[in-house]
């Protein structure tokens, strides 16, 4: 199908989102402050520990693994922080902008630059141009695009560096930023709060870069840059968070201790349906054994 031929619309499923809520036990939808504070609790000790321990032990054996599960550690982070923009966090707002706040900031994400940015996604799923998130390249544009620009879009690693820059200058062909207060983006009631979270963003980027005159550059990227750069990514699916699920238990289950090599070709890596689906069984034995018991 070329970029000009009709679309046509896939017919309605057979049952509507009441009917999944309904299917959902309620006490699925009871939110617990306390179990989600103890989540934001146990991932920090994760990521400090996970730091303490690689300036302990300081081997290039071990900064690949460290690495790789700081990385997934720091996603948790920003996964929380996300549900905290949702309201998912707790029943109570401020808490939710609190914990938000602190959450996204250490990961560096303006926490209402984002959250009314995701927000504005979520009311225009895949629409071509509503998007505020995914944004469907035509075939036309894709075609006139030059070189260097298809090579920095479409091949690993540099796509990963997508989200900063979808942070700082939106989607393309929008304007403005999601740390601009005066972007289209936001109502006027909601500037005050996006300059709020640009400053806190700002904050952690000074201390950032005072830790690395403290501790030195190449400290600090080993420490806090990689890991936020370099979860790894598998190119063409939607399937990543079961990608990353299934890389980590390759790295725990090995027992040859071969962490620089597979850092090495993370961006390389690919698993089949096969692969992915032996994680989905097992999450999904995991889920019911403890949902049931």
């Amino acid at each position: 199908m070329n970029g000009d031929a009709a679309l046509t619309s896939a017919p309605n499923p057979p049952f509507k989102i009441a009917d999944i809520r309904a299917a959902i036990p309620k006490h699925c939808w009871i939110k617990n402050p306390w179990r989600s504070l103890s989540y934001v609790l146990r991932d920090f000790i994760l990521a400090f520990g996970l730091m303490g321990m690689a300036v302990y032990i300081d081997s290039w054996i071990f900064w690949p693994l460290y690495w790789t599960a700081q990385g997934s550690v720091f996603m948790g982070l920003f996964v929380i922080g996300h549900d905290c923009g949702h309201g998912s966090f707790s029943d109570n707002r401020m808490l939710n902008n609190v914990m938000g706040h602190v959450l996204l900031t250490f990961v560096l994400t303006p926490f209402h630059g984002f959250r009314i940015g995701h927000r504005t996604h979520h009311q225009n799923h895949g629409h071509a141009d509503k998007d505020e998130a995914w944004v469907p390249l035509p075939e036309n544009i894709y075609k006139n695009l030059d070189s260097s620009t298809k090579f920095l879009r479409f091949t690993i690693p540099f796509p990963s560096l997508a989200h900063p820059l979808y942070l700082l200058y939106r989607s393309p062909g929008k304007d403005g930023s999601h740390f601009n207060p005066n972007t289209e983006l936001f109502l006027p009631s909601e500037r005050s709060n996006v300059f709020f979270s640009t400053v806190c963003w700002s904050l952690m980027f000074v201390l950032l870069l005072v830790l690395s005159v403290v501790i030195g550059p190449v400290q600090m990227i080993k420490l806090y840059w990689i890991p936020y750069w370099g979860v790894p990514l598998q190119s063409g699916t939607k399937d990543c968070g079961l990608f990353i699920m299934r890389y980590m238990k390759e790295i725990c289950l090995d027992k040859e201790l071969k962490f620089v090599s597979k850092w090495l070709r993370r961006g390389s890596l690919s698993y089949g349906v096969d692969d992915l689906n032996e994680i989905r069984i097992e999450w999904a034995k995991y889920f019911m054994k403890h949902e049931t018991s």
